[in-house]
């Protein structure tokens, strides 16, 4: 894959598709025991993501209470970025999707995940 913006179907993007944007990224805060903030940031196909397993792996062996995830970074997201949103979900339970863009949004209601990836407005 080039790591350009995806043409096909599969993804959504939040801003201008003529961006081209970096790989995927994460990180963790932890603002009160219990409690998880993950940024997400960049392009979240299949090119975007190869480098997040150590990134990932560390946020799934914590434990918490509640995690929030931060999107307003992200600028496109495909079905490997869905997988990646429902790894955290099957490891924490239900998990609060914040600053996601509409047709992010849209993507997650359309596969019938709402519910299960609590989406927030702004």
């Amino acid at each position: 894959m080039n790591g350009g913006p995806a043409t096909n179907g599969d993804a959504a993007t939040n801003g201008d598709a003529a961006t081209n944007g970096g790989p995927a990224t994460l990180s963790v805060t932890e603002p009160e025991t219990g409690a998880l903030v993950i940024t997400m940031g960049g392009e979240y196909d299949i090119g975007g993501i190869e480098t997040l397993g150590p990134d990932l792996e560390a946020i799934l062996s914590k434990d918490a209470r509640s995690v929030i995830i931060e999107m307003d970074k992200v600028e496109l997201m495909g079905t490997s970025g869905v997988a990646l949103l429902l790894r955290v979900a099957n490891r924490f339970g239900a998990i609060e999707v914040r600053h996601a863009s509409p047709i992010v949004r849209r993507a997650i209601e359309a596969l019938g995940l709402a519910e299960r990836l609590r989406v927030l407005g702004d």
